[in-house]
């Protein structure tokens, strides 16, 4: 599904929005808004989709900020020294 970014202007805060290149069989190639919702540098980041069409707040009118209720939330623990690139904290 994931094709690529659309830039490569890095996240640098909470409410930084990043867009991806997506494709679906059933819906073609579309564009995903993603809202940093948790960051911090080198540590943490966390977003979640802006729902686009066929979303029931994108209705005409609806004032709600249309989200679809998932989020995705990478923690990131730094490297030991003379680790192997292979080996993972589980």
């Amino acid at each position: 599904m994931l094709r690529g970014a659309v830039s490569d202007r890095a996240v640098c805060a909470v409410g930084d929005v990043f867009v991806m290149k997506m494709y679906h069989p059933r819906h073609g190639d579309y564009e995903m808004n993603n809202h940093v919702v948790e960051y911090e540098l080198n540590r943490r980041i966390g977003w979640e989709p802006e729902a686009g069409r066929g979303h029931p707040d994108t209705a005409p009118g609806n004032t709600t900020e249309a989200r679809w209720g998932h989020r995705w939330t990478y923690q990131l623990t730094p490297r030991r020294a003379g680790r192997d690139h292979r080996d993972r904290d589980l």
